[in-house]
């Protein structure tokens, strides 16, 4: 009797104690891309390459009041910098977001030269582009190079993941191995191009899925 006793009593005891539980949902949630910016970097040439914010659109090679300048050495004209476009995908608010590429695409046009130059010696053959992967360590996979009125394949969001994309924007240098141009179909300018302005509007278009 007693050791029924205390089992009950210890069965009464362990059904008094009460247990309460409560579930508590969890979300994050990261909102998708629904535009792409352009940002814009004047580069300065050197052993490491100088990156500086540039203001709106305009790629403009002259040096400051003075134009572009010569190598002597090479015999060809230069300009002071070249330039980096990096694309961002990116909320309306401009904040950068996750977001995947159905294509990128590049386009030259308005090619103007001066009065006497070859209308097909313009920047369409002096200036370069190249696109790039910048990878998660910095480094960069070469995409697309070629001169500015070069048909380029479009790019996928294939080409571009693990990184991000950006295109750099130059004047041919001359620069060749084995007699191949580095940049192919581009052409520096020399003494025997007309002086005056040379302009031109490269397009990038990219579309997100």
């Amino acid at each position: 009797m007693k050791k029924l006793f205390i089992l009950t009593v210890l069965a009464v005891a362990f059904m008094g104690k009460m247990a309460f539980a409560a579930a508590f949902p969890i979300t994050a949630t990261i909102p998708a891309a629904t535009t792409v910016n352009f940002v814009v970097s004047e580069v300065t040439p050197g052993a490491t390459p100088v990156f500086t914010s540039h203001a709106g659109l305009n790629l403009n090679f002259a040096t400051a009041g003075t134009g572009m300048s010569f190598d002597a050495t090479n015999g060809i004209w230069v300009g002071s910098r070249f330039f980096a476009i990096d694309l961002a995908p990116s909320t309306a608010a401009g904040v950068p977001a996750p977001g995947n590429y159905g294509s990128v695409s590049f386009a030259y046009s308005a090619n103007v030269v001066p009065a006497g130059q070859s209308a097909t010696e313009g920047l369409n053959k002096r200036g370069t582009l190249t696109a790039v992967r910048v990878n998660g360590d910095a480094s960069e996979t070469k995409l697309r190079s070629g001169a500015l009125g070069n048909t380029f394949t479009n790019l996928t969001n294939t080409d571009i993941a693990g990184g991000f994309l950006r295109v750099y924007v130059g004047l041919a240098t001359g620069e060749a191995v084995g007699g191949v141009p580095v940049v192919p179909g581009s052409v520096p300018f020399t003494n025997a191009d007309k002086p005056g302005t040379y302009t031109g509007t490269l397009t990038i278009t990219a579309t997100l899925v």
